[in-house]
């Protein structure tokens, strides 16, 4: 009795999904066949518009043929959606490309048309219009049930080694500054301004750059020079006193101390500052207290104005932040350039400041910088400034600050600088640049662009 039961159970299962199976193949609807799969696509190779110079220093183009890589392209089976993350340069043509596609259990491929909406056999020397979205619909060796796969083909539509730069809202208050520093911390631009008396702070959101607040209160007239970032917090010097705040309103003292001239810069957990001695100090307990710091060189080759720092963990280890202080002193026609190593691993010693080499030729030093700011671009370091009201080549640094070289990629607003200059860069990897009243933000093309998560086929 119990198997009579259980055959007709096993019957009625049968049956419905019988009815079930026939009623979707009445409606010609797709479904998921687990037989059924695109496994594998590719596109070998493109074509891609290049801009030139040619023997009369005219501008040109021409039409280049690029290799791709064979996992360009990426699968989201559950999405049933095929795109490549990394989107091809700027120029690709993709009008006419021939794919290659590799099919679960032979499975056969049809191609929808965006024209008429109906469905063609895929030959795979075909090439394809993929500046729409592309519809292959692989079959089960039944020929009836099928999935769909869209092809989304991602071009860049602007030039990635373009540097471009936008004109924000003038700013009337900043023209009474004789001297200015600009920082960046927690989201915001600030810019610290002398008029020979005291200083003032304004600072505006990264995301606008057209309305600025006065912030905070009057420091002393020196007190901008002193202005750094660490560890989210804003840092300077004034009338003795080290201060310290979180978003530039509120101050508080850290530490009083009549040794500092000024702060120069920072690491992860150490402040550094030139004493009135013309000895490095450092504090260790964000200000509090102070000592002389190690140098390998005679002190007097330390900066003594304009200086300014970068630093960042070395991209070798993490527990290792390389500081990067450039400056003018008035015995040096270059700007001077010091480094110093701080390990945080457990058993590390102390490393003592170095000032790296100045005997390099010209063409391989900073120079001489007016004003001058130092910042981590692109994974590297870039220098920019003014002199003589006048901006001066930028130059970038591969190698901690010891050889730099002019990067064509990068260049100033098409303006003249007024007699004020500051620069900082955000965490959307724009550069500001404050001179006198004017105020521009700018960055290469390639570094604003958006990251497409990879989904890799499993």
């Amino acid at each position: 009795m119990k198997n009579k039961i259980y055959s007709l159970v096993a019957m009625l299962t049968i049956a419905l999904s019988l009815t079930s199976c026939l009623k979707d193949n009445e409606k010609q609807a797709e479904i998921t066949f687990t037989d059924t799969a695109i496994t594998g696509f590719s596109i070998d190779e493109i074509k891609v518009m290049r801009d030139s110079v040619n023997a009369k220093g005219k501008d040109t183009t021409y039409i280049t043929k690029v290799k791709l890589a064979p996992n360009s392209f990426y699968i989201d089976q559950a999405k049933g959606l095929i795109y490549n993350p990394d989107s091809l340069p700027y120029g690709t043509k993709i009008t006419a490309i021939v794919a290659k596609l590799k099919t679960k259990n032979a499975g056969s491929v049809r191609l929808k048309s965006a024209q008429d909406e109906n469905a063609h056999s895929y030959i795979e020397k075909d090439s394809i219009d993929f500046t729409k979205d592309s519809i292959f619909q692989v079959y089960a060796q039944d020929g009836k049930r099928f999935r769909n796969y869209t092809v989304k083909v991602n071009v860049h539509k602007e030039k990635g080694y373009l540097f471009t730069w936008k004109n924000m809202a003038s700013n009337a208050e900043f023209e009474a500054f004789t001297n200015t520093k600009a920082v960046y911390n927690n989201g915001r631009i600030y810019v610290f301004g002398s008029n020979g008396s005291n200083t003032t702070a304004y600072t505006t959101s990264e995301n606008d750059g057209n309305a600025w607040t006065k912030i905070g209160e009057n420091f002393d007239a020196n007190a901008y020079q002193s202005v750094i970032i660490s560890a989210g917090y804003l840092y300077t010097f004034s009338q003795n006193q080290v201060m310290r705040s979180k978003d530039g309103a509120v101050w508080n003292v850290m530490g009083s101390s009549t040794n500092l001239k000024q702060l120069v810069a920072a690491s992860t957990t150490q402040l550094f500052a030139i004493g009135n001695d013309g000895n490095m100090w450092v504090s260790v307990d964000n200000g509090a207290t102070w000592n002389i710091d190690d140098l390998s060189d005679d002190k007097a080759k330390l900066p003594t104005n304009n200086t300014s720092f970068i630093a960042e963990p070395l991209q070798s280890n993490e527990k290792i932040d390389r500081v990067v202080l450039i400056g003018n002193t008035t015995a040096s026609n270059g700007m001077v350039r010091w480094t110093k190593l701080i390990d945080y691993s457990e058993y590390a010693k102390p490393q003592a400041w170095t000032m790296i080499n100045n005997t390099l030729e010209a063409q391989f030093q900073l120079p001489y910088f007016t004003h001058s700011a130092l910042v981590n671009y692109n994974n590297n370091i870039l220098a920019l400034g003014t002199a003589n009201n006048a901006f001066l080549t930028m130059k970038e640094s591969t190698d901690g600050g010891v050889i730099w070289k002019a990067n064509k990629l990068y260049k100033y607003p098409n303006e003249t600088p007024m007699k004020t200059f500051a620069a900082t860069v955000d965490a959307q990897n724009y550069i500001w640049i404050v001179s006198g009243s004017k105020v521009w933000r700018g960055r290469l093309n390639c570094l604003g662009w958006k990251q497409i998560d990879k989904i890799f086929v499993k």
